[in-house]
């Protein structure tokens, strides 16, 4: 949290190819690197108040992935429109429960 912007930074490891070979792998095998390497996903997001309440929403600023693969770095940049990331909403809970009734909606 950096005044008004919150900063997300989510990391997706892979499991390495040797991992997902049952057995003793080959000396190939084990040398082999996963095609899809290493994801991060940074997200910046501004907190906005409405004219009825207060730090209601959420918007977009910045949305990039990080892939490493094969000892090189890739970025890409998110376009951000309205619709295909719209704002998000606070909502007040009523209730909690330890376990759903049904799926959400």
């Amino acid at each position: 949290l950096h005044d008004d912007v919150v900063i997300v930074a989510i990391q997706r490891n892979r499991p390495t190819a040797t991992a997902q070979m049952p057995g003793r792998p080959s000396r190939k095998a084990r040398d082999v690197e996963p095609e899809y390497g290493q994801q991060t996903f940074l997200m910046e997001l501004q907190i906005v108040s409405t004219a009825k309440r207060s730090f209601s929403q959420l918007h977009w600023k910045q949305y990039t992935m990080v892939q490493q693969r094969n000892n090189q770095e890739k970025t890409t940049q998110f376009e951000l429109t309205s619709t295909k990331y719209p704002p998000l909403y606070f909502s007040r809970v009523k209730s909690y429960h330890l376990e759903s009734e049904g799926p959400l909606k």
